[in-house]
């Protein structure tokens, strides 16, 4: 019994090792230029710490058949680009280590207590940083303690306590509140921590089905207060209204859709009104849009090269696409609109805000995006043509 007691801590304690690995190579200020690479290795050797405490010898013969297709479709890719030390890091280590610590997760049924153990983490730093962001920044109550350097800005933030920064300010009004600055936490702009803290409240409605969590990350990502997040709750707002009315108010449910859509819409357009008042920031994002259409276009199969386009980037979509074409683009794509036939339909909402959430940023080349585009690929890889979300060796939607 002890020894079992043992082993589960253990695997808990790297399972911790992982989650905060992968959120310090996410844009934090804590991550130096070996920032990436040092949390590659954390996470490589902890799975394999975690493989020899629960060897897994077996792997399913269509995961090999993915894993087969996918050095072929890497090696295409990073042939493209020149074999730059980005490719070969990015495809040649990363992907496929995130891959394989998803599917061994996966196998010994440890991915929800993964998810646990990352929510939790991502918890944590959202409380802290809404006392900050509501003492700190708006209030004025806590004083800033120093100033950081920023690579990502090119200037100085302040710094409280290397706890929470203040890398972007912000003209908001809510609810009565003049808001000079976005909460950002530990990252490098507010649209990061609005990714991450979506990613823990999708992750948290799919498996752990928490209250405090939910509200905890809604709290988080309305303090954040950019483009990403108000359509990430105005898309929640809309799971939520579709997944807790009973059958009986069918017709205000279909009202209320259609209000929030034309809410969506009108919001989408301002938004695309004030980017437009901007200047030159709007005709430089709305211009390396068109080059990356237009490279795409040139190269529709394997694109123009790895990360080629993403830098200035104002999103995923088109970003992919010229990056590596079809076959890149796929990757991240088909497996996310393949689930949406297989996911039962109240989770179908939750599924479609993390596409808008991840096609509206540039967030594709990130340890945490590479676990959620694994665990997609395996599911659907591992499952039968029925529906999934019953029972099965991997999770339980349900549950």
């Amino acid at each position: 019994m002890k020894i079992i007691s043992v082993k589960k801590k253990i695997i808990n304690l790297l399972l911790l090792v992982i989650s905060l690995s992968i959120i310090y190579s996410f844009g934090t200020f804590y991550t130096n230029k070996l920032g990436q690479i040092i949390s590659l290795l954390v996470i490589f050797f902890s799975s394999i710490c975690l493989w020899i405490i629960d060897p897994l010898i077996s792997i399913s013969k269509k995961m090999l058949s993915y894993f087969i297709f996918y050095v072929f479709g890497a090696l295409v890719l990073i042939t493209r680009s020149g074999f730059s030390s980005f490719s070969v890091f990015m495809l040649g280590f990363a992907f496929p280590i995130c891959t394989w610590l998803t599917y061994f997760l996966l196998q010994k049924n440890m991915f929800k207590n993964f998810i646990f153990i990352f929510d939790n983490v991502v918890a944590i730093i959202a409380v802290v940083s809404m006392l900050f962001w509501l003492f700190g920044s708006i209030l004025h109550v806590i004083n800033s303690t120093s100033v950081v350097y920023s690579n990502w800005n090119s200037g100085f933030v302040k710094s409280y306590y290397n706890i929470y920064f203040e890398p972007q300010n912000a003209n908001r009004n809510l609810f009565g509140f003049q808001i000079g600055v976005r909460n950002s936490a530990i990252f490098f702009e507010s649209t990061l921590a609005t990714f991450v803290f979506g990613c823990a409240l999708i992750s948290n409605d799919l498996f752990l089905k928490k209250i405090r969590y939910r509200l905890i990350f809604l709290l988080a990502i309305i303090t954040t207060t950019n483009t990403t997040s108000i359509f990430l709750l105005l898309l929640y707002i809309l799971y939520l209204i579709f997944n807790n009315l009973e059958t009986k108010y069918k017709t205000l449910i279909i009202l209320l859709g259609i209000i929030i859509g034309i809410i969506i819409l009108f919001l989408l357009f301002q938004v695309m009104r004030s980017k437009e008042n901007d200047g030159t920031s709007y005709e430089v994002r709305s211009s390396h849009m068109i080059d990356e259409l237009k490279a795409f276009i040139l190269s529709p199969i394997y694109g123009q090269g790895f990360n080629r386009f993403t830098n200035g980037s104002s999103n995923s979509i088109c970003a992919l696409a010229a990056d590596g074409g079809v076959l890149l683009w796929g990757l991240y794509y088909v497996p996310l609109i393949w689930l949406l036939r297989k996911i039962p339909k109240n989770n179908i909402m939750l599924l479609i805000i993390f596409m808008v959430m991840f096609s509206i940023t540039v967030m594709q080349y990130t340890f945490l995006v590479f676990i959620i585009i694994s665990f997609a690929w395996i599911v659907l890889l591992n499952t039968s043509n029925t529906s999934i979300g019953i029972k099965n060796n991997y999770y339980d939607w349900e549950k």
